[in-house]
């Protein structure tokens, strides 16, 4: 019963070849010498035991190669590159202490789930990007208030997003991400407000109609009469053309 089948088998070879030693000994001194070959023959046959152990040390040394060489710790950042020296360390001891090969094939899968959840460089920095692509996007939605805008200005307010958001998408890293959402804030910047417009209609009502040039006293009040009377043409004109 302390062996296992194939080295029953050996076993009993053994003993048998030990008989017909002994059986064919012509001297007490044979026959002891052939007992004691017997013995060792029968010594050098591993007990179930005696096997059991030697391929749960082997399933460990394997599984802890197969551990050590699951990741490549120059695919992690630093912090992640300690985690994962803990997790590898964490996993040989449950490995250590296993008391049979189902509980080291145990050990191995949790110490590999373990490393699985540490992130790589890669993974860290596209999470990174895309965190960077999300809150460069809303930065970019409330950079202005559409209300103070006209309608024509509007269309372009909204040109201006969704071609910065293009670039955002497309943008291969984080330094990237900060060019495209600057240079959409730069181009949001050149749109005139409708304030803007105001303050540039009413400087071009001042204007002289001749030389283009701002006039006080006398012909500045002349030039803003002018401006009405044009305006008040235009707009009879415009009343016209509706009829």
């Amino acid at each position: 019963a302390d062996y296992r089948e194939a080295q029953q088998a050996e076993l009993a070879a053994a003993v048998a070849a030990g008989k017909d030693a002994i059986d064919a000994a012509e001297n007490t001194e044979a026959v002891d010498a052939a007992l004691e070959d017997a013995k060792t023959s029968i010594d050098a046959i591993k007990t179930d035991t005696e096997l059991t152990a030697e391929e749960l040390a082997a399933a460990k040394s394997e599984a802890k190669a197969e551990l050590e060489g699951y990741k490549d710790s120059a695919d992690y950042r630093e912090a992640q590159q300690a985690e994962l020296a803990a997790a590898v360390a964490a996993g040989e001891d449950a490995i250590d202490a296993a008391e049979n090969t189902e509980a080291v094939d145990a050990a191995l899968a949790d110490a590999k789930t373990a490393i699985d959840t540490i992130k790589t460089g890669t993974e860290l920095t596209a999470e990174e990007l895309a965190a960077a692509k999300t809150a460069a996007k809303a930065e970019l939605a409330g950079y202005k208030n559409e209300a103070d805008y006209r309608e024509a200005q509007q269309a372009e307010l909204t040109t201006a997003i969704e071609t910065g958001n293009a670039a955002i998408d497309a943008a291969e890293n984080v330094a990237a991400v900060e060019e495209a959402l600057a240079a959409a804030k730069s181009a949001m910047d050149e749109i005139k407000t409708d304030a803007q417009l105001t303050a540039e209609e009413k400087e071009e009502e001042e204007l002289c109609p001749f030389c283009h040039e701002k006039h006080e006293g006398f012909w500045g009040a002349f030039v803003r009469f002018f401006h009405k009377i044009l305006n008040f043409f235009k707009l009879i004109s415009t009343k016209k053309n509706c009829g």
